[in-house]
């Protein structure tokens, strides 16, 4: 990486946007497990019972979806509107996947009657 000097120099008079992208601590395999193994799979059942059958890809979609820790929204200056992005699981740290999973937990209680262990 150039040093801050060097690169004043390259980019003098020049707009200059940059994106930073910090990666924090990878989720662990056990949240990962409990999401899709215990979260998942009851959110399927919260959904049957409201009428809905889902496989449990599109039942994690769908989750993931309901959670801004897993939405990635990017302006897009053709069509001059918001676009959302679903994160896959994998992309998110520790701490995002464990509101995930509290965001989804509460959904289910409150809109579904239905309790995630």
């Amino acid at each position: 990486f150039p040093s801050h000097d060097t690169f004043l120099k390259n980019f003098k008079g020049k707009n200059v946007l940059l994106e930073l992208t910090v990666f924090n601590d990878d989720a662990t395999m056990l949240q990962r497990a409990y999401f899709r193994k215990v979260v998942v799979a009851e959110m399927q059942k919260a959904f049957y019972n409201s009428g809905e059958s889902y496989t449990k890809e599109k039942t994690e979609q769908l989750c993931l979806s309901f959670c801004p820790d897993a939405i990635d929204e990017r302006f897009n200056e053709e069509t001059q509107r918001w676009q959302k992005y679903v994160l896959p699981l994998e992309s998110l740290d520790k701490r995002q996947v464990s509101r995930v999973i509290d965001t989804i937990k509460q959904i289910a209680a409150t809109e579904f009657n239905h309790f995630i262990p």
